[in-house]
């Protein structure tokens, strides 16, 4: 079994009320209408993510989540030679 993570995120009233219907209709719970739309939509990305085939920063830069890449180690550690050798 997978381990179950609790989370929280935010809405607009009118949509979560239908969301709760919705799943009610489907004699499933919200959470479970989350879980099961969240696994629709990432069908193609989940199964890289979880191979690793696919970082979670690469994912950001394609979806432009408004995160940066970070420097690799080797241009952070060419900055850091260039600031010691100026002083």
């Amino acid at each position: 079994m997978q381990k179950v993570v609790r989370t929280t995120f935010t809405a607009p009233d009118d949509f979560l009320r239908v969301a709760k219907y919705y799943a009610l209709s489907k004699k499933i719970s919200l959470s479970e209408l989350i879980r099961q739309s969240l696994i629709k939509n990432m069908k193609i990305i989940y199964p890289l993510v979880k191979k690793k085939q696919v970082s979670m920063l690469d994912l950001a830069g394609m979806y432009n989540l408004g995160g940066k890449k970070p420097p690799s180690r080797n241009k952070l550690y060419e900055e850091h030679i260039k600031k010691k050798i100026s002083l």
